[in-house]
């Protein structure tokens, strides 16, 4: 506590600096869940492009409601649900070619390989969700 009775404004709590803990905080939880879904479809005999679409059907809209409600803190709507799946939707061809290029090419397993393509994903979905929900690109609040 500071003399005046107030509590100490911490850096790393500044709200675009907890925004972005918040959105590790999601995108773990979502790319745990992603990679569950893949495995478990690969492990169910699926290939991989079938994993990797199941993924998105699973995840999508579980990831669009905590990012709206916890990372960004924004209402929901339909038009944000379909702004938000046309991004990830549009980083689906990154994420099946990351897959092919590991499992196809470097033929590594896909328990493997689909954390490496998660990884890969990061920035894009981050950008593409904050758009989505907040219908802004600036990261930085003006002077």
């Amino acid at each position: 506590m500071m003399s005046d009775g107030r509590a100490p404004r911490l850096p790393w709590l500044r709200p675009e600096r907890s925004r972005g803990l918040r959105y590790l905080v999601v995108g773990a939880a979502c790319a745990g869940l992603h990679n569950v879904v893949v495995i478990a479809t690969d492990r169910a005999g699926f290939h991989y492009a079938w994993a990797t679409v199941m993924a998105f059907v699973v995840v999508t809209p579980v990831a669009f409601w905590l990012h709206s409600r916890f990372t960004f803190r924004a209402a929901l709507s339909w038009r944000n649900l379909g702004t938000f799946a046309a991004g990830i939707a549009a980083a689906f061809p990154l994420s099946l070619g990351a897959m092919a290029l590991l499992c196809s090419g470097l033929h590594l397993t896909v328990p493997l390989a689909a954390p490496i393509a998660t990884v890969v994903l990061l920035a894009w979905n981050y950008v593409s969700a904050r758009f989505a929900i907040t219908r802004r690109l600036r990261f930085r609040s003006p002077a």
